[in-house]
């Protein structure tokens, strides 16, 4: 599965597509609740199994506050790893632009999800679009740099265990401890 910000117009129409999918359809969500206005400032991301589009997340940067939602799944793909990829995805993007904290309004049978994922509620149950969510939040890493081995470009990157980095120029893929010397 990848994971990726959307970049043409087709991927934001699959992207709201799915979002119509789980919410309006499935979870009888009111149309004009879901579709609030708030898309086209966003980013949003796309999770690609193959070239089906599976999942959603949507990213509102608010100063160092960032809004994470509209996190939507196909039925078929939950429980395989997607949610956590796209609330990873958001996450990154959100502290690479120096967001310190991210926030979410979780329905609350969700809520397990986000605290596997390091939140916490910070709020009682309330009611959102008719059904009992929390807002739960939670402290995002500081950028870091590395020089490129390769060609020496620096990069900023969000620390993230065992997880290779791609060089934004030369896209040498390189493993941990290659950014172990980061400025």
């Amino acid at each position: 599965m990848i994971v990726k910000k959307c970049e043409t117009r087709q991927e934001i129409e699959a992207a709201l597509k799915i979002r119509r999918t789980v919410f309006v359809t499935e979870q009888n969500i009111d149309l004009a609740l879901e579709f609030d206005g708030l898309d086209d400032g966003a980013t949003n991301f796309v999770a690609h199994k193959g070239e089906k589009i599976v999942g959603t997340a949507r990213l509102l940067l608010r100063k160092e506050t960032a809004n994470i939602g509209r996190v939507a799944v196909l039925a078929e793909y939950r429980g395989k790893g997607t949610g956590r990829a796209l609330i990873s995805a958001a996450e990154k993007e959100a502290a690479l632009t120096g967001a310190k904290v991210a926030v979410v309004h979780t329905q609350t049978h969700t809520a397990e999800l986000y605290k596997h994922l390091g939140y916490e509620i910070t709020s009682d149950e309330f009611m959102e679009a008719g059904i009992p969510h929390f807002e739960m939040k939670k402290p995002l890493p500081s950028p870091r740099k590395y020089v490129c081995k390769v060609c020496g470009h620096v990069n900023e990157y969000v620390p993230v265990p065992r997880k290779k980095l791609v060089c934004a120029r030369c896209e040498y893929k390189s493993s941990p401890e290659d950014h172990a010397e980061a400025l």
